[in-house]
């Protein structure tokens, strides 16, 4: 699966997305971006190989030192979610490496409450919404 699709547009999924947030204790930050270790390639993966992705992107993070708070993306109904973090930053350029090295084909980025989708292989930015717009409140876990 590709962010884009032959078109160049990118994947309807991929622009609908909601999040459920647990942020900061300080609120959250000016810019971050949201980024999972689930599903590589974007590609659907074992539950048990997405959580261990997921620790292990929770370990880089602490190693590194970046500021970060759990997000979950999914669905507009929830029927598909996928954890993982905000990532305080000041740019983009930031989580590109990040991204790239948990294999993922693209990453949130939120500034000053705006989404964007950013292609992690390359610059294709494409909003997608207000931050308060695209909150979700899914039932259950």
């Amino acid at each position: 699966m590709a962010l884009a699709r032959a078109s160049g547009v990118p994947r309807p999924e991929y622009l609908d997305t909601y999040f459920v947030v647990a942020p900061p204790p300080a609120g959250l930050p000016v810019r971050f971006a949201v980024v999972t270790a689930f599903n590589a390639q974007g590609r659907l993966r074992p539950e048990k190989m997405n959580w261990s992705a997921d620790t292990e992107l929770r370990r880089y993070l602490i190693g590194a030192k970046l500021g970060h708070f759990r997000v979950t993306g999914g669905s507009r109904d929830g029927a598909h979610r996928e954890p993982g973090f905000g990532i305080a930053a000041d740019s983009p350029e930031t989580i590109h490496p990040i991204s790239r090295r948990f294999r993922q084909v693209a990453f949130f980025w939120v500034d000053r409450l705006e989404v964007f989708l950013i292609d992690t292989g390359g610059k294709a930015r494409h909003r997608i919404g207000r931050w308060e717009q695209r909150l979700a409140q899914w039932p259950g876990p």
